[in-house]
């Protein structure tokens, strides 16, 4: 039977059949949880598929919920989209950046989300993970433990759906939604309501590249796996190129691109948004590039720079090689 809001109680291997991501199950819960629900919403017309699992500790009524799930409106702002601060929810007294934390080779995001609510997130093999213990002193340790102990329900599934393309996978795209406006980056750049989206498998116009970038993204063991497109009034406005990891999926890096006369282009120079940050302006010899970012150890790094009639906004997804000389080093540029 159907519970509110489309939610079906469903085992996770059971549920895998219906989700357009690899999902996950638990392994190590928290002392004294248990696993109380685990509920799968299919996707459907207006709807994406999502998974929820409830663990409860039935001494003390505490409740902690994952929620599974894949991305795919949108670059995950900031690396965390569900720990943004959001300016109707708190005061500029209350704004504070989300710590990290290391599970293996990414990062585990802790703060509060844009309910208040302490929370944490983490991308998992392209499965966005977001965990809600509003209320709970779970430490660190007992968190990282908790998303160490996820593992796929599915290897076979798991396999295939790593082996499809995130515009193949991805809900938006496949129907050609209405975008979403939601945040993409530390700056200030959205995309209209206006727009729709499509996914292509080939490139239709070459100069909206940058090739420099893409060879210095391939030495750094990164390839092209998908291309959007953003079109308002018949036009192209913008593309996504989204690279991938080849050895650690859904670590992403996204490059925006618009030209300068486009009808939405990236501003340059560019404005920060209400996130809390970092910026620096380099400027080495004719190339000016603004970068934003959290941490100097793992990022996410943010650049924005003007060549040839192009803007371009890079998002450097967080991983534990990403580090401030590592970015400059992908962007052509060497610190001492």
């Amino acid at each position: 039977m159907d519970l509110p809001n489309n939610l079906i109680e469903c085992l996770p291997a059971e549920a895998q059949k219906y989700c357009n991501f690899v999902l996950f199950q638990t392994i190590n819960l928290p002392i004294g949880f248990t696993v109380a629900k685990q509920q799968l919403r299919k996707e459907g017309q207006n709807t994406q598929a999502s998974y929820r699992i409830v663990l409860e500790n039935p001494q003390t009524n505490q409740i902690v919920i994952i929620k599974q799930f894949l991305y795919d409106w949108a670059p995950p702002a900031y690396d965390y989209p569900c720990l943004w601060y959001n300016t109707k929810q708190f005061s500029p007294a209350l704004k504070t950046a989300p710590r990290y934390a290391r599970v293996g080779q990414r990062l585990l995001w802790i703060g509060k989300n844009y309910r208040g609510q302490q929370a944490a997130t983490i991308d998992l093999e392209r499965t966005r993970i977001e965990v809600t213990f509003n209320n709970i002193p779970l430490r660190d340790e007992i968190l990282i433990d908790l998303i160490q102990g996820l593992l796929p329900c599915d290897d076979k599934i798991r396999a295939q759906l790593l082996n499809t393309s995130f515009a193949q996978m991805s809900y938006p795209f496949r129907v050609q939604n209405k975008v979403s406006d939601v945040p993409l980056s530390y700056w200030k750049h959205k995309r209209s309501k206006d727009c729709v989206s499509r996914a292509l498998i080939e490139e239709r116009s070459p100069s909206w590249r940058c090739a420099w970038l893409e060879r210095n993204l391939r030495q750094h063991g990164y390839h092209l796996n998908s291309l959007f497109e953003f079109i308002r009034d018949k036009t192209i406005v913008e593309k996504e190129y989204l690279f991938e990891h080849e050895t650690y999926p859904g670590v992403f890096v996204h490059l925006l691109a618009t030209p300068q006369d486009s009808l939405d282009p990236i501003a340059f120079p560019p404005s920060i948004g209400d996130q809390v940050c970092q910026q620096e302006k380099i400027v080495i010899g004719e190339k000016a590039m603004h970068l934003s970012y959290l941490d100097p150890h793992y990022g996410n790094y943010e650049f924005v720079w003007q060549e040839e009639g192009m803007i371009y906004l890079l998002l450097i997804r967080a991983a534990a090689w990403v580090t401030y000389a590592w970015a400059f080093q992908l962007m052509g540029f060497s610190i001492e």
